[in-house]
């Protein structure tokens, strides 16, 4: 049985690796983190015997991993896919999760045409498959392009109670500025959710920075972080809940 997956989405350098990173408190291999769009695969974090990258040719055909539907999306999307194993004795959570870390969402269709695949399709099928789907933005990138749009609404009405978003770097912001770009993230997203009640957008900080920071304020961040690790770890115990309903 495929144990309960954790989706990770966003535009390109809002942290998405990086918060990965830290829930495993590893870094999975093949990682790589910078300003630049770096991610640039779909990679499936697993259990494994050793640490080991997978093609995606080779998850797809293993029925034990339970990606074969993907084959689907053609070869093109197969060589965009793959997978880092890594051992349960030096990853403890991955005994009870996985998790998927995805390319960040490009602005512009000159940059989209470069997509030789349905990203919006395989980005809906992970949510579809996932038990918590975490969107990250950035303060900076508080615009919803159009396929970051398409991927919002390729989460599906049946996605949106497992979707959790999350302000990452706002460590930088002032307070008044965090109000600021908080109310505008709220204003972005109510055009593309179609859900009548916001969710909750968990506010998170890079965790070297939340040293240097005020009390005040770094008690504030270590609070919101508790409270999405709880969302996470909390998956394993819903997930039959969820397979159910």
């Amino acid at each position: 049985t495929a144990k309960p997956m954790v989706l990770v989405l966003g535009q390109y350098s809002t942290g998405k690796s990086t918060l990965i990173s830290q829930l495993l408190q590893a870094d999975y291999p093949g990682l790589r983190v910078g300003p630049e769009p770096t991610t640039d695969k779909f990679v499936a974090i697993m259990a494994g015997p050793s640490r080991q990258q997978l093609p995606g040719f080779a998850l797809c055909s293993n029925p034990r991993k339970s990606f074969d539907q993907l084959q689907s999306f053609g070869s093109s999307f197969l060589e965009r896919f793959e997978g880092a194993l890594m051992p349960e004795e030096e990853v403890p959570v991955l005994g009870s999760l996985s998790f998927v870390d995805t390319p960040g969402v490009l602005s512009g269709d000159k940059q989209r045409m470069g997509r030789s695949y349905d990203f919006e399709g395989v980005m809906g099928w992970f949510a579809e498959h996932a038990d918590l789907v975490i969107v990250l933005f950035d303060p900076n990138k508080l615009d919803i392009s159009d396929e970051f749009r398409r991927c919002l609404e390729a989460l599906g009405k049946n996605s949106e109670r497992k979707v959790r978003f999350v302000l990452n770097k706002a460590e930088k912001l002032e307070r008044f500025e965090l109000v600021r770009v908080f109310g505008g993230l709220m204003w972005s997203l109510s055009k593309v959710i179609s859900s009548p009640e916001m969710p909750y957008i968990f506010v998170s900080a890079a965790a070297e920075r939340c040293a240097d920071l005020a009390p005040e304020a770094r008690d504030f961040f270590l609070s919101e972080e508790a409270k999405l690790r709880q969302e996470v770890w909390q998956v394993p115990c819903d997930n039959t809940t969820r397979k159910v309903n």
